[in-house]
């Protein structure tokens, strides 16, 4: 479930847990940076070129980092129960309630 705000646009990644945090998704790199050569391309699917550029393995992972950085910098609330007893409160930048999806 990740909190936004239709009024400023704020939000937040998805709510963590043991099994989804941003250091488990770090995790998921660890083959492909053991296995493949960090200057192979990432990916041959036109899509993804398409969306993010001709990358190699490298380039992609420095973009999941600085993806995974900037999650890790805008979490106000960590996991659902945090929110929960906090009040459920609302947008830390405009005071609007929040959504959750």
């Amino acid at each position: 479930m990740y909190l936004h705000c239709h009024n400023c646009h704020w939000q937040q990644d998805d709510f963590w847990d043991r099994t989804y945090n941003p250091l488990r998704s770090l995790l998921n790199w660890e083959d492909a940076l053991l296995d493949r050569s960090p200057d192979e391309k990432f990916t041959k699917d036109a899509a993804f070129i398409e969306d993010h550029g001709d990358l190699d393995v490298r380039q992609t992972l420095i973009e999941h980092l600085g993806r995974t950085s900037r999650c890790i910098a805008g979490m106000t609330w960590r996991t659902m129960a945090e929110w929960q007893v906090a009040g459920k409160p609302g947008c830390p930048d405009c005071g609007n309630s929040l959504d959750m999806d």
